[in-house]
């Protein structure tokens, strides 16, 4: 196999690796006992010339000189467990492993750069000598459905909300085989070996090694994000049931609801047996809500309702209507609800979609047409101002709210236009054991809004309609969202909540990392700031008072009355 390498100048200064002329050469393998043995380096090969180009010398054994003059200077520092790292995505631009230069991670701050960037990690105090970078390039291919799991585990379906797991969505390196070359590159010598290599010094062999094997912190915070957890509600023990029930039949095809008379949707209210339909959904399908306008017109007292449809051996949808709670909750003692109004849950079997397949079928097919240009002829495009973001299961309140604050004329001259003297400031602080560019609020702002406004570090997307532009906000997504419970989750938000929230959390940052920005910068929140001015008349004196106020969002009171469509609202 012949692997790919670059030729480097010699210095990387306002240059990019991109551009340079491509030279083969072949990678290290030491076999052993018949059998391929790949390592990263254990001090062991006779040092020649394998898969190594670089200026200073034409053998590996000058490249590992080279290695432990860096290694001696602290160039090499093996991640713990606990720490942090980013090995898929440049921390200041969008481009990843899978571009054509792929990404290179530094192995004394685990900070990846990509090539356009790399020059920012000489900028910094703490690798203004240089230092080793791991180049990691990837491509996917898919996986063969003949393979060792077979075509019926590839296509089985999704019945998990949650990201990674045996039945839920699978990621990435779970739908594609994916192929990476690996290479190691000290700079500034511009030198450049293939890995596996057995020449190199161990401790480069285990620091390659475990950032290799760290999950990416955007894997990390996606399984986190995703995992839905139900928590068992506190009504479930002392269940009010009315007695001398009258029997709920166990034939589905018998079910309807009490008030509409629909067969889907159906849902028991597991004290007094009422069954009614779900609620209604933004587009007109889901249910009339009896269920819980039954719950409502009963005093609010029974709480728990089951899906009929959803009941097996295993389980059913639970729901706890009580205000405290109101969310899908787990009822340990769900059997013997059930069978008090003569429902065996031995012998049901599922006949309806349980709602965590409801909510999977819209972000797996992202079928938003009732609310989006249904039926039009969209064309393709991109460049600077046409760059889309991919929504990353429920983040288009997110997406919404930050397309509209990038394209403000004060936030896109700020951090899109700025946003190299904003990388350039951070780089010359940043001494590897402070915080790190993808931990700043204002350097991943800067990276988010020069990609939408600048189309800076965008590749272009082929599809079956053309090309497009658009970027994965996950670095973003996962900071901003850091430490909340809603923001911090996957479920859906409200785009004013998450508006408001965000420009808080910039205007902290603004206060936080003001060195990064220039002297006459104004805040985030001052372009979306304004003044209301209150009147207030005394019923009885008629004097007025005046009261001003300040705001950054305008709520119009749209009478419910005057409402075109008052009866489904």
């Amino acid at each position: 196999e012949l692997v790919l390498h670059r030729e480097f100048p010699s210095s990387l200064a306002g240059r990019s690796i991109l551009d340079l002329p491509l030279r083969r050469t072949k990678p290290t393998t030491t076999t052993g006992g018949g059998k391929e043995r790949q390592h990263f380096g254990d001090r062991v090969g006779s040092g020649a010339s394998r898969g190594y180009r670089g200026d200073m010398g034409d053998s590996v054994t000058d490249f590992v000189e080279v290695a432990r003059a860096h290694i001696a200077r602290g160039a090499v520092v093996v991640p713990g467990d606990a720490d942090e790292v980013w090995k898929d995505e440049c921390a200041y631009t969008f481009s990843n492993a899978f571009g054509e230069g792929g990404v290179l991670v530094s192995l004394k701050t685990w900070v990846a750069y990509s090539p356009e960037t790399l020059q920012l990690a000489l900028e910094s105090p703490c690798q203004s000598a240089g230092g080793l970078f791991l180049r990691i390039r990837k491509t996917k291919v898919e996986r063969d459905p003949e393979g060792s799991k077979g075509k019926a585990d590839d296509e089985a379906p999704v019945t998990e909300f949650a990201l990674g797991t045996e039945n839920g969505f699978k990621l990435d390196e779970q739908k594609y085989e994916v192929r990476e070359q690996l290479s190691l590159l000290a700079v500034p010598e511009n030198a450049e070996v293939d890995l596996p290599c057995g020449d190199l010094p161990l401790v480069v062999g285990e620091c390659v090694k475990a950032v290799l094997e760290h999950k990416d912190g955007h894997t990390e915070s996606l399984i986190s994000e995703w995992k839905e957890e139900l928590v068992t509600s506190k009504y479930a023990d002392a269940l009010i049931q009315l007695p001398d029930p009258k029997p709920v039949s166990s034939d589905p095809s018998k079910w309807r609801c009490a008030s509409c008379g629909a067969k889907t949707n159906l849902w028991l209210n597991l004290s007094d047996g009422y069954v009614g339909c779900g609620r209604r959904n933004f587009d007109g399908s889901g249910g009339c809500g009896a269920a819980l306008t039954h719950f409502e017109a009963t005093g609010s007292i029974y709480p728990l309702a089951v899906k009929l449809g959803t009941i097996t051996p295993k389980g059913a949808d639970v729901f706890c209507y009580a205000a405290d709670e109101n969310d899908m909750v787990l009822d340990p003692a769900l059997s013997r609800h059930l069978q008090h109004w003569g429902i065996n849950m031995l012998e049901m079997e599922k006949t309806d979609k349980s709602m965590a397949e409801l909510q999977i079928d819209l972000n797996a097919k992202h079928e938003f047409d009732s609310i989006t240009e249904e039926g039009s002829v969209l064309v393709p495009a991109g460049g600077p101002g046409l760059v889309g973001m991919k929504n990353l299961g429920n983040s288009c309140y997110m997406n919404s709210v930050m397309q509209l604050v990038c394209g403000c004329a004060g936030v896109r001259k700020a951090f899109g236009e700025g946003a190299q003297q904003i990388f350039s400031k951070f780089a010359a602080s940043f001494d590897g054991s402070s915080r790190k560019p993808q931990s700043s609020l204002v350097v991943q702002l800067a990276k988010l809004c020069s990609a939408l406004t600048l189309a800076r570090g965008v590749q272009r997307e082929k599809n079956d309609a053309g090309e497009t532009m658009s970027v994965s906000p996950d670095m973003f997504k996962a900071l901003i969202g850091r430490g909340h419970p809603e923001f911090g989750s996957s479920r859906q938000q409200d785009s004013v909540e998450f508006f408001q929230y965000f420009l808080e959390q910039a205007a902290r940052a603004e206060r936080t990392e003001a060195s990064l920005l220039p002297e006459s910068h104004a805040e985030v929140s001052s372009s979306f700031t304004f003044e209301f001015e209150d009147r207030f008349q005394c019923a009885e004196t008629r004097k007025v008072m005046y009261k001003a106020r300040a705001d950054n969002v305008l709520a119009l009171s749209v009478p419910v009355g005057q409402a075109t469509n008052a009866k489904d609202v």
